[in-house]
């Protein structure tokens, strides 16, 4: 017989998902930190796919095939009182622990190198269909001149895509250090970088710097979490003369890093979106390049909140909200370290590439 009211001591507070069943996997607690409510003993999977026969001798590691965003391993452990099995331990993995798991082996090289071969493949076809443009141009063939950009921005949307992907991989498994660095120079340094970019596109580009502001951060993630929300305010700006602010200013409370539009305000249903950024991943849709995700993965890892406003429902403006606990006095032996000359492949660049084209010219 389980001794249940022993397992729930044991278990209530175990950070895993974890859930106790009888000896025909029939549940019968769990911790409440996320097992599927819906859970189907007849979704699980030995790896490789095969039936689960129970009972189950020893511990054993399965697929629980659940919606995507769900738990997508179990580690199974039986109880055995006489000898004889009386119930299981279900132990769920969230999907997080699978990156964790996967991203601490090679696979994460192979995952860099692999998405890294993808663009340059894309940028060779980019360039290909570029030697076409002339002549197309002076064909006057319309149809497929807008058939030639359909598909340039597409690839495009990749660049940006898979370069989010590597960040995200890399709040999962922490492959990243944090310094004490002012972050008002960064942001500076990334406005000149980017300045140009805005302006070739029509559109106007203002950079508002208060500082020095310390912090203990990483300056490439927050280059990456400022440039997804800059090619955002862009994109989705719809003003007839667009206008994106770049901006941190330090209070006695904070300091805030801010992304303003003049376009028209973010509808309510489009805030009440950006709050669950990771929503969109239970209905992953074609046009989810992650932007959003990343700022979000960027701010929960500093302490920071990450927060959208439509000020006076004209604009929408995206702001990085630092507290004080996440500001610091300088390191005054630290050297300063200029920020490299960007090229095409680099991170800004590749994050811009949907709103951008950093192939062209």
């Amino acid at each position: 017989m389980i001794c249940l009211e022993t397992l729930k001591n044991i278990y209530s507070s175990f950070q895993k998902a974890v859930m106790v069943t009888d000896s025909l996997l029939v549940p019968l607690w769990d911790n409440g930190k996320g097992v599927p409510a819906s859970f189907d003993k007849n979704k699980l999977r030995h790896y490789g796919d095969r039936e689960l026969s129970l009972p189950l001798e020893a511990p054993a590691t399965v697929r629980y095939h659940a919606d995507f965003g769900r738990s997508p391993a179990v580690d199974i452990i039986p109880i055995q009182e006489g000898g004889d099995i009386c119930g299981y331990i279900l132990q769920f993995y969230s999907c997080s622990d699978v990156e964790e798991l996967s991203d601490v082996s090679d696979h994460i090289r192979f995952k860099n190198n692999f998405l890294g071969n993808i663009r340059n493949e894309l940028a060779s076809v980019v360039y290909s269909i570029e030697d076409e443009r002339s002549k197309l141009v002076q064909s006057g063939d319309l149809e497929r001149l807008a058939s030639h950009r359909s598909i340039r921005y597409s690839i495009l949307k990749v660049f940006s895509a898979t370069t989010n992907l590597n960040e995200i991989s890399k709040y999962y498994n922490g492959l990243y250090s944090t310094q004490v660095l002012d972050v008002s120079k960064i942001i500076e340094s990334l406005a000149q970088e980017l300045s140009d970019a805005f302006e070739e596109n029509g559109c106007e580009f203002i950079c508002n710097i208060t500082g020095p502001v310390y912090m203990k951060t990483n300056a490439d993630r927050l280059r990456a979490a400022v440039c997804n929300l800059l090619v955002n305010a862009y994109m989705y700006c719809n003003a007839e003369k667009k206008q994106c602010t770049l901006a941190i200013e330090r209070t006695s409370d904070t300091a805030v890093i801010s992304v303003t539009d003049n376009g028209t305000a973010a509808d309510i249903k489009a805030l009440e979106e950006y709050k669950t950024p990771f929503g969109a991943f239970k209905n992953f849709g074609p046009g989810e390049s992650l932007g959003i995700a990343v700022a979000a993965c960027y701010c929960n890892s500093m302490g920071a909140k990450l927060e959208f406003s439509s000020p006076q429902g004209k604009q929408t403006k995206a702001e990085m909200i630092f507290p004080v606990s996440c500001l610091c006095e300088p390191d005054s032996l630290r050297a300063v370290t200029p920020a490299p000359l960007s090229g095409t492949y680099d991170l800004p660049n590749c994050i811009m590439a949907k709103g951008f084209d950093p192939l062209k010219g």
